[in-house]
């Protein structure tokens, strides 16, 4: 309270030259013009009697040499609290402008006054001219001043009717103010009319006349004409002028109120007002100017107004909306009464700015400032909660992986009436758990947009609502904070009175909201990263651009043995070998000026003289000047390599002693592909000049294998629990040939236990796989042969039991059924009835068994009227409908080794269907298609189950017959569904 300052806005500094450093040091009142400073303390003593309530003072400040500014300004005293000292908010505005606007209004005050006087001045020494008429308005006396006036002699007019002169327009006006003169005498009344001058101009006058016909001495009607051409004139001007008052009262873009100084009462607004505060016209007029203030006006602000002083005051909408206006008043005359014209300036979106731009900044400041984050969003959350005026304020912030939301920082007024209560509502709070399946149904995380409560009691989505209630809450409002459109906390504020939705607020606490978001990313951010430096095994470092480290992570004083401290104190190539600093120092001038470096290596000597081998990565970043860079201890794969190129040396060694393998060897880390001579020799490329990459591999397989093989060999490449890879495929050699290759792969491993390499052997096997195929071909060959002499034999062995029975057997039956015959007619017998009987039946039989073991037919009669002979047979039982369909042209197309196994295929089938398929028809098809004979025998059975019964003997001989002439044959069935046999036989 000394009177310095303590803390101002970027602007205010930038305003009138001062710096953050000479402020503390600068009295408020030494910076103020010397006529100003009683207005200044003035106002200061006025806010301390008043704390809370802004106080309005325009006084002028220096602003450049050596003139001065004036400025509005707002003094606020904030009283002592148990955290902060007392202190005054100051809040200044630029009054230039205005005050350069009140002085115009004075001026063209000035300037409306002395029109006036011209026009009452002409008004005042206007000249008569005097008529005298009978009657009928003929003219007998005119003055003499016409001839100056209208440039008539006196002669030229009398004896004429005065209506000769009387614009045509104004002729009926004139007619009946005469006529009423003369019917009324007495009334003298007055007409506007235009007489016609003598030059042929129009001549406003002032048309009086007075009826004194009946008077003696006159005899006759008194017309008085004043020229009244100037105040015509005058009043078109006038009307012009009141046109253009009020086109600019009434589209003035701020609020115009003419007030009555007496009593205060609105006389009349303008359209803006009546828009910008809610009311009708008869709604405003009946109020006080007072009555839109939204705390109750006292006399000291009123007076400042009547002083002419502009007022930044808030006034309330019919709505209820709190607006903030700076007013500037005017005093004009209406009707000789003293009346107040006072324009409203609605700055609440720029009072509101500044106010949100003074916050903003002072939650960042409170945000950047090198404090642990619940301190700072602790200061912050209370910034925002004092300004936005809600009785508590929570911060909400999700777990790492978004399974629960937690509070950790509330602000409310320590000294509140219900501070107990709020304190208890937080502990009930912190006490529950609340899971992603809870807080994710919540509107504003639901919608990401702010939720407003209203009326507590009644709301069915907050969580905490009982506890809430019971505290006396009346409305919330919950705000999430977004960053890249994902939440990363959330604002409740709570209130102990109803507060209606607000778009402004609600916006203001997003807006300021955001700050908060946006530091609790950063911070979690800069968490991650920082833990990822601690714990990262990689050595990783900043450096300067001079290259001498700035920070150095736990990894490289392990590795190097150097403390941090120390690392700090010695520049990079001193850890370097002394055989390879020229290089490195080669690569540090390349980051120097602005060149990465993406991979090298070199070597190192640590702490204790040991010497180890690190791969590092550099990065420069000019704007922040430093060089970002990740190392690895490679120490143990340069000895494996070592090793590994001894192994290779004698891998070659072993790979030139081996004629159709193709050795090869992968390096996983750039799938290059190294390949032993013998690929040359094999396969014909030239292994210095083709492309030595796995895609040269892939690009030669053939089109058949190629998907299998990558398929196979990538799922190999993933895994590390196999070593071993196996696969065989066709490989293309350079005269677009295809070798068959064996191909085994055997992985390799670091000694981190990740692979690094694959070598193995491709194996040229087309000589073994042309052999196979050969004796595949002739084992089939040999197989059919087998197959066919079995049929042949079995055909052999029909065709003689089937001519024994038809022969010797069938024969000696004839015969004896002959002899019984003779001897039944001899001595008749009912035994030898029987015996002959039985014979007919064995013959039968017999011929029955022949003709199936032996179709003579086919060799006499052909396929086709074998198989009809066939048919009619079945159609003989009575059991099957039988119908056979065949082409005519398959008899010439087919030799009777092919009739043969036709006819046995439909034999066996007719039998299988006649025994198991309970069918009552059957149709067979037989055509000639593309080369091959079809046959389809389909049955309306009672079908079966194809996996049960696939391995019958029928089946078999029927697929068997089918195959010894490279046929095929196909069954279709299902339980219920019939049966249908294709087969088809290529000729």
């Amino acid at each position: 309270m000394d009177g310095c300052y303590i803390q101002a806005n970027p602007f205010f500094l930038d305003a009138f030259g001062y710096t953050e450093e000479e402020l503390p040091q600068k009295r408020g009142i030494d910076t103020v013009h010397p006529d100003d400073r009683g207005f200044c303390v003035f106002a200061s003593e006025k806010s301390m009697q008043q704390p809370g309530k802004p106080v309005t003072v325009t006084i002028r400040k220096p602003a450049g040499y050596p003139g001065f500014v004036y400025t509005r300004w707002e003094f606020t005293y904030i009283p002592e609290t148990a955290t902060e000292d007392a202190y005054f908010q100051c809040i200044g505005f630029d009054a230039t402008a205005e005050m350069q606007a009140r002085e115009s209004a004075i001026e063209y005050r000035k300037k409306i006054s002395t029109d006036a006087e011209a026009i009452e001045a002409i008004l005042s020494n206007s000249i008569d001219v005097i008529f005298l008429s009978d009657e009928k308005g003929m003219i007998s006396f005119c003055s003499p001043n016409i001839q100056k006036e209208m440039g008539y002699l006196p002669d030229e007019v009398i004896g004429k009717s005065g209506f000769e002169f009387v614009h045509p327009d104004d002729m009926k006006l004139a007619l009946k103010a005469f006529g009423d003169e003369i019917n009324n005498p007495g009334e003298n009344n007055s007409v506007d009319i235009r007489f016609k001058r003598k030059d042929g101009s129009w001549m406003w006058a002032e048309a009086k006349g007075r009826n004194l016909l009946h008077h003696p001495s006159v005899r006759g009607v008194i017309i008085n004409l004043n020229n009244v051409s100037l105040r015509k004139l005058t009043e078109e001007a006038l009307q012009k002028s009141e046109n253009k008052y009020r086109s600019f009262f009434e589209h003035l873009p701020y609020p115009m109120f003419l007030i009555e100084q007496k009593t205060g009462s609105i006389i009349n607004c303008n359209k803006n007002s009546l828009q910008k505060y809610g009311y009708e016209a008869a709604e405003m007029q009946q109020l006080k100017f007072a009555d839109l203030f939204e705390e109750q006006t006292d006399a000291a602000l009123l007076h400042e107004l009547l002083n002419g002083q502009q007022l930044v005051v808030k006034h309330r909408t019919r709505k209820g909306d709190v607006i903030f206006v700076k007013l500037e008043q005017h005093n004009i005359d209406v009707d000789d009464s003293g009346c107040l014209l006072i324009i409203a300036q609605d700055i609440t979106e720029s009072y509101n700015r500044q106010q949100e731009g003074q916050l903003a900044f002072d939650i960042s400041n409170i945000l950047m400032q090198n404090t642990s984050i619940d301190e700072a969003l602790s200061k912050a959350l209370k910034k925002l909660r004092k300004f936005t005026g809600w009785d508590l304020i929570e911060l909400w912030t999700p777990s790492y992986d978004y399974s629960f939301i937690k509070n950790d920082v509330s602000d409310f007024y320590h000294k509140h009436p219900n501070a107990e209560a709020i304190r208890k509502f937080i502990q009930q709070s912190r006490e529950q758990l609340y899971t992603k399946d809870i807080y994710g149904k919540v509107p504003a995380y639901k919608i990401l947009q702010p939720h407003w409560i209203e009326n507590l009691e009644t709301d069915t989505t907050l969580v905490r609502k009982k506890e809430a209630v019971n505290a006396g809450f009346k409305s919330v409002i919950a705000v999430p904070l977004l960053n890249d459109g994902q939440i990363v906390a959330s604002l409740y504020l709570f209130s102990f009175n109803r507060k209606t939705k607000n778009l402004y607020a609600e916006k203001l606490i997003v807006t300021l909201g955001s700050l908060i978001g946006t530091e609790l990313k950063k911070r979690k951010r800069e968490f991650e990263l920082e833990q990822f430096f601690n714990i990262s095994p990689d050595i990783m470092t900043i450096a300067g651009m001079d290259g001498r480290f700035i920070k150095v992570n736990p990894a490289f004083e392990r590795f190097i043995g150097y403390t941090v401290e120390e690392s700090k104190q010695l520049h990079p190539l001193h850890y370097v070998h002394a055989d390879d600093r020229e290089a490195v120092l080669e690569k540090l001038q390349e980051l120097s000026k602005g060149v990465s470096v993406n991979y090298f290596e070199n070597r190192v000597v640590t702490k204790q003289g040991d010497i180890k081998w690190i791969a590092w990565t550099a990065t420069p970043v000019f704007e922040d000047g430093m060089i970002i860079a990740t190392h690895r201890d490679i120490t143990e794969q340069k000895l494996f390599e070592e090793k590994l190129r001894l192994s290779n040396e004698r891998y070659e060694l072993a790979t030139k002693a081996t004629a159709n393998e193709a050795i090869w060897d992968l390096d996983l880390k750039t799938y290059q592909i190294s390949w032993s001579e013998v690929f040359s020799t094999l396969f014909g490329y030239d292994i210095l000049k083709d492309d030595a990459t796995l895609g040269f591999w892939e690009q030669n397989l053939h089109p058949d294998d190629k998907e299998r093989v990558i398929s196979s060999f990538n799922s190999f490449l993933s895994q590390d629990q196999n070593p071993n890879w196996y696969c065989e495929y066709q490989f293309k050699r350079a005269d677009d040939s295809y070798a068959y290759i064996v191909d085994r792969g055997y992985m390799i491993f670091d000694t981190d236990k990740k692979p690094v390499r694959v070598v193995g052997a491709m194996e040229d096997i087309s000589d073994r796989k042309e052999l196979e195929a050969e004796l595949i071909i002739k084992e089939r060959i040999r197989q059919k042969q087998i197959a066919q002499a079995a049929v042949n034999a079995q055909e052999k062995e029909r065709a003689d039991i089937g001519k024994e029975l038809h022969d010797n057997i069938s024969q000696m039956l004839t015969s004896t059924k002959l002899f019984l015959d003779i001897l039944k007619n001899k001595a008749p017998d009912e035994l030898l009835d029987r015996s002959l009987k039985n014979i007919n039946t064995i013959i039968t039989e017999i011929r029955n068994i022949s003709r199936s073991l032996v179709p003579s037919s086919i060799e006499d009669l052909g396929l086709i009227a074998s198989l009809n002979d066939l048919m009619d047979n079945i159609r003989a039982t009575n059991i099957i409908d039988a119908e056979f369909y065949p082409d005519p042209d398959v008899e010439n197309l087919i030799n009777a080794n092919y009739k043969l196994t036709l006819y046995r295929i439909v034999q066996e089938q007719i039998n299988n269907i006649v025994k198991h398929s309970s069918a009552s028809s059957v149709l067979i098809e037989l055509f000639a298609e593309e080369n091959s004979i079809h046959l389809i025998i389909t049955d309306d059975g009672q079908g079966f189950d194809l996996n049960t019964v696939k391995k019958g003997q029928g089946l078999k001989n029927m697929r068997s017959r089918a195959e010894l002439l490279n046929g095929t044959s196909e069954i279709i069935t299902s339980p219920g569904k019939g049966c249908k046999l294709k087969v088809t036989i290529p000729y």
